[in-house]
C-alpha cells in the first residue's frame, strides 16, 4: 500500500490547492463560466459523503467512503481489508498506514488540504489551468502546479447537469496515473463529528481537538 499512499498524498495536496489561472485555452465551451461553476460548486459543498472507487497505477481498484465537514475537517477510508485511512479533525491531518503501523500528522493549515476544507473558496492564483472541454455531458478541468508544471497534473471531471463533481485523475512526476471514481454523493447533510477524530487502531482511543 505503500505506493497508494504516495500517490494519495499527491492526489489530497493537489485537489486541495484549487487556484485557477485566468490561462485558458481556446475549446468550444465558456472557460470563464466553468471555473464559475467549479467555484460555486465547491464553496456551495458545506458537507458531502460519497462512495469511492480508486483506481491505482498497478490497476487495482479499491473503494472506499469519502467524507467532508467545513470547515477543516475530511476523511478517506477504504473498505475491508484495506484499514489505510486520512483524517482531518479540523486542526490536524492524519494519514495511518496500517502495513506500517503508524501514522504521519501535521496541522491542516500547514498543507494545501486547507483550501478544499475551507467555508469560501477563491479560486485564483497558484494553479495554472492547461485546459477546459467538454465531451457530452462531461466537463474536463486540467490543472497543473503555476510554479512547477513538471510535478504533475490534476484532470477534474465533472458532471454538467446536474453540475456534480465525478471523478478526478492525478498524473504524477513519474507519469504514474491515480484516479478516483465518486459515486451516490450526497452534499449538505448532517454527519457526525466522530467521523472526523484520529482513532489510534492499536488502542481504539481518539486523538482530537476539542
Amino acid at each position: 500500500m505503500k505506493r497508494v499512499f504516495q500517490s494519495f498524498f499527491i492526489m489530497i495536496f493537489v485537489l486541495c490547492a484549487l487556484a485557477v489561472s485566468s490561462e485558458l485555452s481556446a475549446q468550444d465551451v465558456d472557460k470563464e463560466e466553468i471555473i464559475k461553476k467549479v467555484e460555486s460548486y465547491l464553496n456551495n459543498m458545506k458537507t458531502a459523503k460519497a462512495r469511492f472507487v480508486m483506481q491505482t497505477p498497478g490497476g487495482a481498484l479499491l473503494p472506499g467512503n469519502f467524507y467532508l465537514k467545513k470547515p477543516g475537517r475530511l476523511r478517506f477510508e477504504y473498505d475491508d481489508p484495506v484499514e489505510d485511512f486520512i483524517v482531518a479533525d479540523g486542526t490536524f491531518i492524519y494519514f495511518y498506514d496500517a502495513e506500517l503501523q503508524s501514522q504521519a500528522q501535521t496541522f491542516v493549515d500547514q498543507t494545501l488540504a486547507a483550501f478544499i476544507v475551507r467555508d469560501n473558496i477563491k479560486l485564483d492564483g497558484n494553479i495554472s489551468v492547461m485546459d477546459v472541454f467538454q465531451d457530452g455531458n462531461t466537463v474536463y478541468v486540467m490543472l497543473t502546479r503555476k510554479d512547477d508544471p513538471d510535478a504533475g497534473s490534476l484532470t477534474l471531471q465533472f458532471n454538467m447537469d446536474p453540475f456534480t463533481l465525478i471523478k478526478w485523475e492525478v498524473l504524477d512526476a513519474e507519469k504514474n496515473i491515480t484516479s478516483v471514481t465518486l459515486r451516490h454523493i450526497e452534499q449538505n447533510i448532517l454527519l457526525d463529528n466522530k467521523l472526523f477524530y484520529f482513532i489510534q487502531p492499536k488502542t481504539g482511543k481518539p486523538m482530537f481537538n476539542e
